[in-house]
């Protein structure tokens, strides 16, 4: 959850087709990120534990932000869960 977390609040800072461009970055490291992003909208969190109930709204919040900049990542993201 902490890494979905500061990758939600460091991907608002830019777009997909921006770090598509980058070398050390591709459709792979892509998809891994979608799918880190989708088992932390997935993860049930217990009533009692807040921190990681505060994670979970970063990602949510975030991923509301910039989604429309990472169409690949809303994509994947769209066909495992309903946000």
């Amino acid at each position: 959850m902490t890494a979905s977390c500061l990758c939600a609040m460091l991907i608002d800072l830019t777009s997909e087709e921006f770090l598509l461009s980058c070398s050390d970055f591709d459709a792979k490291t892509l998809g891994s990120l979608s799918e880190l992003i989708v088992r932390s909208l997935q993860q049930d969190v217990p009533d009692d534990d807040g921190e990681q109930f505060n994670q979970k709204q970063v990602i949510v919040s975030g991923y509301r932000q910039w989604a429309d900049r990472f169409p690949h990542v809303k994509n994947v993201v769209d066909k495992h869960v309903s946000t």
